[in-house]
């Protein structure tokens, strides 16, 4: 006994001068290998000093390959315990008669975890099982044990729980892509409607013009129907009722060229957006018969500068003083005409009828 409790101390003492990190994955990796659910620190503990000798000779791969073929499912193979406890020790000194009795009583345990498994194939092997295997202190027991479980695949908590995670994750994002399809849906199917209501509302107002342009009854306005075959109005103020050569805000050609370099717009269309080297059409327009330059129509200033202006003021002004004239003159000899008795026209008459016989007659007597 004293030498085993010294096995158990040395064992002990050469698993504490491991690093702490080193001691979690040894544990996590023994779980996994073992079937045994994560339970406690202490039973964790318990395994890890029953197995130290078989961490320093056997598990000295690189731990991450073998989570990994955990990961992926793949069965990995236990590896031979190269030393046995300090259980199976003692047993050995026991006599043999009560081997026996020891051996069987292991055998029909192990053979209820094998029915176990085999009749509840995804349950795990509980801790209490392999512990109460281990402590009979049959370890060749423990260990066919151990290697029928790696061998089936049976599955550990580590995969269980990793498999749960997944399925949880899996059915919440199909139900969230199901949603998002739902919504998505729905949204589509309102738009065909109002689309569809839509066309069906311009179809009938298309009918309905053209019923009335057949039988005449359409009123007759000025508006278009589209909006595109509106005027566009006085690019200068953007005002719809008057033309730019007619624009009473800008009524000069100067002050449109003012007005439209302080937009920063072109002077050869009217339009903002480019500068007027690279109007685009510039190269159909053509060029004014008065300065002989291409720009807007109204921003000439031979034709609507202020002089030019001031000038057809003063030419309207003088016609219509003269059509005012000529009104008062048609509008008094008219007057005067109606105004003269009708006995001096008689007069007048005779005497030009008098004149033009004696005219006659003295160029008969000749």
């Amino acid at each position: 006994m004293k030498g085993s409790q010294a096995d158990e101390e040395s064992s002990t003492k050469e698993i504490d001068k491991l690093p702490s990190l080193c001691q979690l994955k040894y544990c996590y990796l023994l779980s996994i290998l073992s079937s045994i659910p994560i339970i406690g620190f202490d039973q964790l503990y318990l395994f890890l000093s029953l197995h130290s000798k078989l961490q320093h000779e056997q598990f000295s791969m690189d731990i991450s390959k073998e989570l990994e073929h955990q990961l992926l499912d793949t069965p990995i193979e236990f590896p031979e315990a190269g030393v046995k406890a300090n259980g199976n020790q003692a047993a050995q000194q026991v006599p043999e008669a009560e081997q026996p009795n020891i051996g069987k009583d292991v055998l029909e345990l192990a053979q209820q975890i094998k029915e176990y498994i085999d009749a509840k194939r995804g349950d795990l092997v509980t801790y209490e099982m392999l512990k109460e295997i281990h402590d009979k202190g049959d370890m060749e027991c423990y260990k066919k044990t151990l290697e029928y479980i790696s061998s089936e695949g049976i599955p550990t908590a580590a995969e269980t729980t990793m498999l749960r995670g997944f399925l949880r994750q899996a059915f919440n994002q199909e139900a969230k892509m199901r949603a998002q399809h739902n919504e998505h849906l729905q949204l589509l199917d309102n738009k065909i409607d109002s689309l569809a209501s839509e066309v069906t509302k311009l179809r009938e107002q298309s009918a309905k013009l053209e019923n009335q342009l057949k039988t005449g009854r359409a009123p007759r306005t000025k508006k278009c129907v589209l909006q595109a075959d509106e005027k566009e109005g006085c690019k200068i103020c953007a005002q719809l009722d008057h033309p730019a050569s007619r624009c009473p805000v800008y009524p000069t050609a100067e002050s449109k060229i003012s007005a439209l370099q302080l937009k920063n717009a072109c002077l050869v269309c009217a339009r903002i957006g480019h500068p007027q080297a690279e109007c685009p059409v510039a190269e159909v327009t053509k060029e004014c018969e008065k300065c002989h330059i291409k720009h807007f129509r109204s921003l000439c200033t031979a034709r609507f500068g202020s002089a030019a202006m001031e000038r057809k003021k003063r030419e309207a002004e003088e016609q219509k003083q003269k059509k005012q004239a000529k009104v008062q003159a048609t509008l008094l000899a008219g007057i005067t005409s109606f105004a003269q008795p009708p006995t001096k026209k008689n007069q007048k008459r005779k005497l030009r009828k008098k004149m033009m016989k004696e005219m006659t007659a003295g160029g008969k007597d000749e």
